[in-house]
């Protein structure tokens, strides 16, 4: 079994806004759905029963924390047609997999990454380019980083 941090940033909408990356979130949760795309890192490895932690990327409301937990119920791979989760106004790159997710368990205090990553294996030698270990809105972590970040008591969702 693997355990993936998910990333989501801010994204340009059709009209010029900005849509924040917790509204992206939300969108994909409320759907049950990620896409995963062409270049994401690890986009070969995820399988049913994978655990899986979402993170708020981007500046706007939310960044910088991840909001809850869920394992995989499976993974659609090769999709014949290229679908878009985010909605017609977000601008942004139809995906080629898709994972399902089982339950959601959203954290009741959202965990703040960057102030944990000093007792997680995932932390990068050089704090000042901390950033860089979320680059392609996927990470895969060790068990022990995935159990450090659960450690945070969380909700039913």
């Amino acid at each position: 079994m693997n355990h993936f941090i998910l990333v989501t940033t801010d994204s340009e909408t059709i009209g010029g806004a900005v849509m924040p990356a917790i509204d992206i979130i939300h969108r994909r949760l409320k759907l049950g759905k990620w896409p995963i795309y062409d270049r994401t890192p690890c986009r070969k490895l995820f399988a049913s029963g994978d655990k899986t932690i979402f993170y708020v990327g981007g500046s706007r409301m939310g960044s910088g924390y991840m909001i809850g937990v869920s394992s995989i119920d499976k993974v659609e791979f090769g999709l014949r047609r290229p679908l878009d989760l985010d909605g017609e106004d977000v601008l942004s790159e139809p995906a080629s997999n898709i994972i399902c997710f089982g339950p959601l368990k959203f954290f009741t205090v959202p965990v703040h990454l960057k102030s944990n990553l000093q007792f997680l294996d995932c932390c990068p030698k050089s704090m000042t380019k901390w950033g860089s270990i979320l680059i392609g809105g996927a990470r895969r972590i060790s068990q022990h980083d995935y159990d450090f970040i659960i450690g945070s008591t969380y909700e039913d969702g």
